[in-house]
């Protein structure tokens, strides 16, 4: 909730040029956040990993 309120605070172009992001991505970032906030609550707490979501989805596949 913190890191949305943060991104609601400033407009797209600031956040963009303040973290070195693509205003594209910028824009998207609060729904990607909404979209994590569902699957933590469905699933439970979620871990940081160094890859990428399609590597953990790899790596969850071959382990099961």
């Amino acid at each position: 909730a913190r890191a949305l309120g943060a991104l609601a605070a400033a407009p797209s172009r600031e956040i963009a040029r303040r973290f070195a992001l693509d205003i594209d991505r910028v824009r998207l970032l609060p729904a990607g956040l909404l979209i994590l906030q569902a699957v933590s609550e469905l699933f439970g707490p979620l871990k940081v990993a160094a890859g990428g979501l399609r590597e953990g989805v790899l790596m969850e596949a071959s382990a099961g």
